[in-house]
């Protein structure tokens, strides 16, 4: 189970982390 529940977070941790890039270039852009 914590095997799977690590796999879960970190695909998760990957989406959230691609998100926050594209605003930080986004914002970028603004500036």
């Amino acid at each position: 189970m914590a095997k799977v529940n690590l796999y879960i977070s970190n695909d998760a941790y990957e989406k959230i982390n691609a998100i926050i890039e594209k605003r930080r270039q986004e914002g970028a852009r603004e500036k």
